[in-house]
């Protein structure tokens, strides 16, 4: 097993990168994100990924690690921006055929790969932070919302009692 600190290419030989039994660990500039900077306020930081390429012992091309990075996001209560941790976990293979005879589809995620035979990665990676946002943003902790529990409403909006539009009339014939 090689732990390698080179880049990775935009398409990369998966079947290739699990016959060397390959490691990496690296730092991933925000520039390659850009559906990911679409999504949310704003990126803090450059991505730290670290991805292990091997054959498990089903004989499957699997992927597995993780990616993170810091992002902005804009908070659903209060409307200001705030840091969020973003941490996607993956385990993928290109072995769709495998995995279906082995019934392993709710254990494995499936990738396709292009008709060269090659994954094309940063997106891979991208659409595994674009799942991992929270669908609903907000501060993690109520002390640092600008929106105090005690101002949150739930349930209907109470309307007021309109007055009665004939009570007029009503005391304009009790005058008259």
């Amino acid at each position: 097993m090689s732990e390698l600190n080179l880049p990775l290419g935009a398409k990369i030989d998966l079947p290739a990168l699990c016959r060397n039994d390959s490691n990496y660990r690296l730092t991933l500039p925000q520039s390659l994100f850009t559906r990911l900077a679409d999504s949310c306020a704003g990126l803090r930081s450059d991505a730290t990924l670290e991805v292990h390429f091997y054959r498990d012992l089903q004989g499957l091309n699997t992927l597995e690690g993780t990616i993170a990075i810091t992002i902005d996001l804009i908070c659903e209560r209060c409307l200001q921006p705030f840091s969020y941790e973003l941490n996607a976990k993956f385990k993928s293979t290109c072995d769709l055929a495998k995995v279906k005879s082995l019934r392993l589809e709710d254990k494995l995620d499936v990738v396709d790969l292009a008709a060269d035979g090659m994954l094309d990665f940063y997106n891979y990676l991208e659409d595994c932070l674009l799942l991992e946002l929270p669908i609903v943003p907000r501060h993690a902790d109520e002390a640092d919302c600008g929106m105090k529990g005690d101002s949150w409403a739930y349930g209907a909006d109470e309307i007021p009692a309109k007055e009665n539009p004939f009570a007029v009339l009503k005391d304009l014939q009790r005058k008259s």
